[in-house]
């Protein structure tokens, strides 16, 4: 998905910021990845793939000052729970990473490049920046900083859980992710 600003895009990956880009472009056009390809300035932005995961996992486990979930909905549709229980795959983080690489698809874990890639093979991005320096880079777009809207504190978690399996489904990720890192 993209958020479309005259002759400029900016893709809108779940878990990628989704929330300040929103309300930054307000009523901007939304358009998908067929429809930005004759934008001429493709901005994309990539999170470094176990920082997002951690991200979806806090995101999912989230609860307000009285110990209710904040984004039931999210945990229970997204991820398959039922009424108001925790699902079983948020009940740990071993679980939450077993059921993100068994489950096929689901935007908030899927491969970010993959999503920024048309049906047809074409990497849609005409330039890209990691998602970490999005306060650092974005006075190349705007003058009007980019507020942090729905910020959740980042739950502790094994990151050597799976990490082989992890940097295989995420492979180009992490390719682009340090390529990005190391020209910084």
């Amino acid at each position: 998905m993209w958020l479309v600003d005259g002759d400029t895009a900016h893709s809108c990956l779940p878990k990628n910021g989704t929330h300040s880009l929103r309300l930054f472009f307000g009523q901007k056009p939304v358009v998908s990845n067929n429809g930005v390809k004759n934008i001429s300035e493709r901005v994309g932005w990539i999170r470094h793939p176990i920082d997002r995961l951690r991200s979806a996992y806090s995101y999912s486990r989230a609860t307000n000052d009285q110990g209710l979930a904040i984004h039931t909905e999210y945990a229970i549709v997204k991820l398959g729970g039922k009424s108001e229980e925790m699902p079983d795959q948020l009940t740990s983080w071993e679980r939450f990473v077993d059921f993100s690489l068994d489950e096929a698809k689901n935007p908030h874990w899927n491969c970010q490049v993959d999503m920024l890639t048309t049906a047809h093979g074409q990497f849609l991005p005409t330039v890209v920046h990691r998602f970490e320096d999005i306060s650092k880079l974005w006075h190349l777009y705007y003058d009007e900083p980019l507020a942090h809207k729905n910020k959740i504190p980042a739950e502790e978690v094994n990151t050597n859980y799976r990490k082989v399996d992890l940097a295989k489904r995420y492979s180009a990720d992490f390719d682009l992710w340090m390529d990005l890192r190391d020209a910084a």
